[in-house]
Parts: structure tokens; sequence; C-alpha cells
């Protein structure tokens, strides 16, 4: 019962089997071609960009007086490379997308149909949406679509919004730095103006008379009737000289980096904007042709090779009864 086949056998298995197996290969490869001809086209559009460095919007830096003291810093380092991976793939950015391009109509689901919908045009906007690191550092977008014009609007607002939320975060940070500079600017204030009020009172109840110049340390000199409140009066005067410059150094700290949060900075530079593609990415006609002849071709062999097999120990087992 037990046979062992050989390339004769086989080869006289096929001879046999040559009009089922051609007809196959034959049905097989139409098919391929229709499924060729019926797939849509893709088009691809990519932007390269690297992320900056942060600090260059640092109040620090925007009023440094050293042009060159920040010039090697200007990419961004590893963390900021993968903070804008991480926002690049995040949900804020997948769901702005889908409904600023109304990616359900776009990609033909029933709006009126509420079973997984909004999952299924996610996964679908995802499988298309790509970014990964480059090997020279570079962020790499790219989606691919129906539409070569649609592809190059969206991979653009993409990276427009990685920005957006990458500055959102960066931002935060220096508006906390703003509102603590802030209230010290509003208590320094405040304790000038209580110093000048009391200044004023002391100077008017007690007939305090302050010459701005003739004592030898170039200190202003105060005169007065009542010793101890002239003494009390040069104390205060002291204090508020001291805290007029304070108040000088706070404001100016202030300003600075109430106009460095308020600069509207890139925090990547592009190095290649995304276009519309004049040449599909997808399907590969011939090759589907290809492989389905081949696939086709593969299975109706091995098709005949099983049956011719299956007949050869039906026929055994029927002579052995």
């Amino acid at each position: 019962m037990d046979r062992s086949y050989n390339l004769i056998d086989a080869l006289r298995v096929l001879i046999k089997w040559k009009l089922p197996i051609i007809i196959f290969v034959v049905l097989a490869s139409i098919g391929g071609v229709v499924v060729a001809l019926v797939l849509p086209e893709y088009f691809k559009s990519q932007l390269v960009f690297y992320p900056t460095n942060p600090a260059r919007t640092e109040s620090s830096v925007l009023f440094s007086e050293q042009s060159n003291e920040f010039a090697a810093d200007f990419f961004g380092t590893k963390n900021d490379i993968n903070r804008l991976l991480t926002i690049a793939t995040s949900s804020s950015v997948v769901d702005f997308m889908v409904n600023h391009f109304d990616l359900t109509t776009h990609y033909g689901y029933d709006t009126s149909s509420s079973s997984f919908m909004r999952y299924k045009v996610t996964e679908e906007f995802k499988d298309n949406y790509s970014v990964l690191k480059t090997e020279n550092g570079a962020i790499e977008i790219t989606i691919i679509d129906t539409d070569p014009q649609l592809a190059a609007d969206m991979v653009n607002m993409a990276a427009v919004m990685i920005d957006k939320l990458n500055n959102g975060s960066l931002q935060g940070n220096k508006e906390s730095v703003t509102e603590m500079f802030s209230k010290s600017y509003a208590d320094k204030t405040a304790e000038v103006q209580m110093l000048s009020d009391t200044l004023a009172k002391l100077k008017d109840e007690y007939d305090i008379e302050v010459i701005s110049s003739g004592s030898p340390d170039g200190l202003p000199v105060v005169k007065g009737k009542n010793t101890q409140v002239v003494e009390t009066y040069k104390v205060l005067l002291k204090r508020q000289e001291s805290a007029v410059t304070d108040l000088t150094k706070v404001k100016t700290l202030y300003d600075r980096n109430k106009s460095a949060s308020s600069e509207e900075i890139s925090s990547m530079f592009i190095i290649e904007k995304g276009f519309p593609a004049e040449k599909k990415v997808k399907p590969i006609r011939w090759a589907i042709c290809v492989a389905s002849t081949l696939i086709s071709l593969f299975l109706a062999i091995l098709g005949a090779l099983l049956i011719d097999r299956m007949q050869y120990i039906k026929r055994e087992l029927n002579n052995a009864q």
C-alpha cells in the first residue's frame, strides 16, 4: 500500500491533470488581474523635521548679550525627539486628524451607524499614518491616501498640530515662571508704595527736611526736630532705595519672561514639507498578478498531487477488501 513519489511520478500526475491545472491557473490569474485593477490607488506624502532646542525661547537666551552662546544647541536632544514622537502618536493628534478632515465620510463609512464606527475610522487612519525616527535623528511623518492632495494636506496639518501641542506643554512652564515673577513684581510694588506713603506721612507730620546732596557719602541729608523720628526716616529711606532697586530687577525679569512666553517660535525645523505625490505607492499591480499566478500554480500542483495520492490510497483499500 506504501508508495514513494519521485520526480517521474510527479510529472506523470501533472501531465494527467494538466488541463485542470491550466484552467485553475488561468482563472486565478484573471481574478488577480481583476483585483489589481479594482483596488484603489494610494499616494504617499511625507514630512521630515528636526526638533529644535526648547531653550531657544527661554528669556536667558532671547536676551543674552552673547550671540554665539547657544549656537551649538539649535537642535533638540534625544528627549525632545522622544517627546515629539509620543505627541505625534497620541490620541489628541489622531482624533484631531479624524475630525478635522472628516475621515469618516472620506473613508466611506456610514455616518448613521454607531457600531464601532469611530474605532474603525481611527484604526484605518493609523494604518495609513506613521511616525518614525530616521537614521539621521530626524522625525518623519508619512500619510498615504487615495487623494494625493489630501495626503499632503494631512501630513502638513499633523506637523502643525504636533508643534502646537508640544509648544503648549512647554508654554505652561513658561507661564508658571512668568506668574511667579508677576506676583513678586506686585509684592515689591506694594512694598515700595507702602514705604513711600510712610515717608511722606512722617515728613508732613514731623516737618522733616530732606536735602538731596551735601553729605560726604553722597547720601541725602535728613533734618528734623525729632531726632528719633529722623533716624527712623533714614532707615525707611534706605529701605525704600533698596526696594526700588529690587523692584527694577524684578520688573526686568518679569518683562523678559512675559516677552519670552508670548513668543510663537516653532519647536520643529522642517527639512521637507509634504507635497502631493505624482506616483502611487500601491497597489503594485504587476506584483499582484505575478503573485496570484505563482500561488495558484503552486496550489494547483499541490492539489493535483494530493488528489492523485488519495485516489491511489482508495484503490489500494478497495483491492485489499
